[in-house]
């Protein structure tokens, strides 16, 4: 997204200067999206290698089992309680990349609701050399909830 020659001066600087600082924000949201979206597949891979290919709701369930009817049963839940320090490890490891991977994704996304607000001053001229519509820029413009996105956190 080049900016069009729009004349020259202090005005026609001003937006060169805020689409460059927005074309870079966009860039480093869109980055820090792709780190946690990778971060958390390899945290999820470690979380079902742990549990020896389960669900975690499965081996959750296999680890509180009472009632022992068979002996895959019995199999389950002696693989279960024998993983469950590496299982409950591979979790904590996961959250911990949710919660970094968040505040990356918070910081970026702050910064370019702060460069995306300084577009839509512009008018339909901050649109045009964005090549977003107005509404998808001013959704951009919002700051974000202080909470986890949505999606963040996938149940396993």
């Amino acid at each position: 997204m080049a900016v069009q020659r729009l004349g020259s001066g202090p005005a026609s600087e001003q937006l060169a200067a805020d689409v460059a600082g927005w074309q870079a924000a966009y860039a480093s949201w869109q980055a820090a999206v792709t780190e946690r979206e990778l971060e958390l597949a390899r945290a999820d891979r470690r979380v079902l290698a742990a549990t020896g290919g389960l669900r975690v709701a499965k081996w959750r369930a296999a680890c509180q089992r009472r009632r022992i009817a068979t002996v895959g049963d019995a199999r389950l839940r002696a693989r279960a309680l024998r993983a469950r320090p590496a299982v409950e490890e591979a979790l904590a490891g996961r959250e911990r990349v949710v919660a970094q991977s968040g505040e990356m994704v918070l910081v970026a996304r702050l910064a370019l609701a702060e460069a995306s607000k300084r577009l839509v001053s512009y008018g339909p001229l901050g649109t045009q050399v964005t090549g977003l519509s107005v509404a998808e820029l001013r959704r951009l413009a919002r700051r974000p909830a202080r909470s986890t996105p949505e999606g963040q956190q996938r149940r396993s």
